[in-house]
């Protein structure tokens, strides 16, 4: 028994430091929300405002109205790489990580403000990102595999060229946002995206360089 006790030691002390490291992260915001609403669970939402059936549960990532896979792209083939887990423990954790973004489209889907308000994209899936980066890792380490069994396809510039447009895109979008081209929280149109980057481009092309002014040369008399 006290061998037992003595092995189990350092397990319950690597707890208690993970529960400590938890509590530190998330005391700023803990804090924050005791001063500001004087109760840390206290939601402040009206009694209506979660409805459990989930009305919106695919709004939440397919729609256009802050879509988390419409307005974060990449977001959907990080999901969809959980699929490319391989056998043994990878598969049990990628279905546990599936199963728990699928938990949390039926929690956002619940809300009454299910595409989140005003914000970038759906904001309410900012703690999946680690499950996206799993899910993009595990794409990855696929990559391997068909690099044994394929070599001469290059599965690295495969996948380069799969993700490119959805990064690129991503990045265009934020551009739109940021110069006043397209609005958080509305559908997003191809046609201001589209312009906010051909002004960029045309402004960028187009625009002479500074010549650089020259002085008086000698014997000018100026």
């Amino acid at each position: 028994m006290q061998r037992a006790r003595r092995r189990d030691f350092p397990e319950i002390a690597r707890l208690v430091g993970y529960a400590a490291l938890a509590a530190m992260v998330a005391s700023p915001q803990l804090i924050a929300k005791a001063l500001i609403i004087g109760w840390i669970f206290d939601a402040i939402i009206s009694t209506n405002y979660m409805r459990w059936d989930a009305p919106f549960f695919w709004e939440t990532v397919f729609a256009t109205r802050n879509g988390l896979f419409v307005w974060t792209p990449l977001a959907y083939i990080g999901v969809a790489g959980l699929l490319a887990a391989r056998r043994g423990t990878a598969c049990l954790l990628g279905g546990a990580l599936l199963l728990g973004f699928l938990g949390e489209m039926w929690v956002n889907g619940s809300a009454y403000a299910w595409w989140s308000d005003f914000s970038f994209s759906n904001r309410r899936f900012v703690d999946c990102t680690i499950v996206i980066a799993i899910g993009l890792a595990f794409l990855f380490e696929r990559r391997r595999d068909l690099a044994v069994r394929w070599a001469r396809l290059a599965p690295a510039t495969a996948i380069t060229l799969l993700l490119a447009p959805l990064v690129v895109f991503n990045i265009e979008l934020a551009w739109a946002v940021k110069s006043g081209q397209q609005r958080n929280a509305e559908p997003p149109s191809a046609s201001p995206i589209s312009t906010a980057a051909a002004s960029t481009v045309s402004s960028t092309t187009s625009r002479p360089p500074a010549r650089r002014r020259r002085g008086p040369t000698r014997g000018s008399g100026r």
